[in-house]
């Protein structure tokens, strides 16, 4: 079977934490179509571990194992006990090729050599590819602005010399078909303004720089970063019931989508709100509440703008540039009792609180 989307990889720019930004994702070729056989259910994972002829790999296949074991765990709570992940590491086998003959493919043209060590991985392990959902290569440290790589809606995964299971979340997320989280980043402090130019001359969506989703800068982070709600929706693990589409002006209660014991009825309680904003992207506002250092995001609303042909989601930031000393996202939620006002929509958090169903948000909405 050919990859549906081996055109549609992503990478993840750990290396330097300070220009991730760069590394904004390319929308796929195609709109994001969901596929719940793909995103639910069970997944065999294999991770196979490889040494080049004069490089070893460190650390150790039960190390690899116990962080794998810790993703399993973050995505079984995390979808709502609609996915979970069974994963195997092998032994470490010796690939024929020298650190130079990959780092050279790699410098040449870096999809010739996920290609080369993923095949010469499974050659060296034996491993039928239809019989595991995930694939990954976990190989000794090249040079390359990214710690980890994936497929998009796809099963390859590629982990460069380190390996933690923030960062495996997130490689995982891109094989279960999510773009990076992005923030819709602006210059003249009116956080809908238009995004943020850059030397291109094309918009910069602050690649990574929801840093509160796994799939935003999620490395140096703990289980407390959940994917977002909108992502949730597309991969099934959100029911189309707990998610109300706002049409008309009012008040609306929903509860937090990163607590998985939270229980809205899908009538009058919800985990999360779709607000139509134009032909190309809707807002959704949601409740996060696993922060709980963070002030305005625990008692405010995590507002997103997510370009509905892909399926890229943009953190909406309420302060941008934040203060002296406060990092650049940390005060990105939309405060209690503050409006967000784009056009004649406005979004509105007006109360919280904690009922039988968790812990709530009260949103006022007003749409055309």
């Amino acid at each position: 079977m050919v990859p549906p989307s081996l055109q549609a990889q992503d990478g993840c720019g750990v290396e330097d934490p300070d220009s991730f930004g760069q590394f904004a994702p390319t929308p796929t070729s195609t709109p994001y179509v969901p596929d719940l056989a793909w995103s639910t259910g069970t997944k065999t994972l294999i991770c196979i571990r490889v040494s080049f002829s004069d490089q070893a790999l460190g650390g150790s296949p039960n190390a690899d194992y116990d962080d794998l074991a810790e993703t399993a765990s973050y995505y079984r709570d995390y979808s709502r006990g609609r996915t979970d992940l069974v994963p195997t590491v092998t032994n470490t086998y010796v690939l024929q090729g020298s650190t130079a003959y990959y780092q050279g493919l790699l410098n040449a043209n870096a999809e010739n050599f996920r290609n080369v060590i993923h095949q010469d991985a499974v050659a060296a392990a034996n491993v039928n590819m239809n019989n595991y959902d995930r694939i990954m290569v976990h190989f000794p440290h090249l040079v390359w602005s990214y710690g980890g790589f994936a497929d998009i809606k796809w099963k390859r995964i590629w982990m460069n010399g380190g390996f933690d299971w923030r960062l495996a979340a997130h490689e995982i997320g891109h094989t279960y078909g999510c773009l990076h989280a992005n923030r819709w980043q602006v210059t003249d402090g009116n956080p809908v303004s238009p995004p943020k130019p850059v030397g291109t001359g094309t918009p910069d969506p602050g690649g990574y720089a929801d840093q509160f989703d796994v799939m935003g800068r999620n490395w140096d982070k703990g289980p407390e970063n959940d994917f977002n709600e909108d992502y949730k929706r597309q991969l099934g693990w959100i029911t189309a019931s707990q998610v109300k589409t706002v049409s008309v002006t009012g008040t609306y209660k929903i509860y937090a989508f990163d607590n998985p014991a939270s229980t809205p009825n899908g009538t009058t309680t919800w985990l999360g709100l779709k607000i139509y904003k134009d032909a190309t992207y809707d807002y959704w506002v949601g409740y996060r509440r696993n922060l709980t250092t963070n002030y305005t995001l625990s008692n405010g609303a995590y507002v997103t703008k997510v370009e509905k042909a892909f399926v890229r989601s943009l953190l909406i930031d309420w302060v941008q540039p934040s203060p002296a000393g406060t990092p650049e996202y940390w005060d990105a939620a939309i405060p209690k009792n503050s409006t967000l006002v784009d056009g004649a929509i406005s979004i509105k958090p007006v109360g919280n609180g904690v009922d039988s169903g968790g812990e709530w948000l009260k949103v006022r909405v007003v749409v055309p």
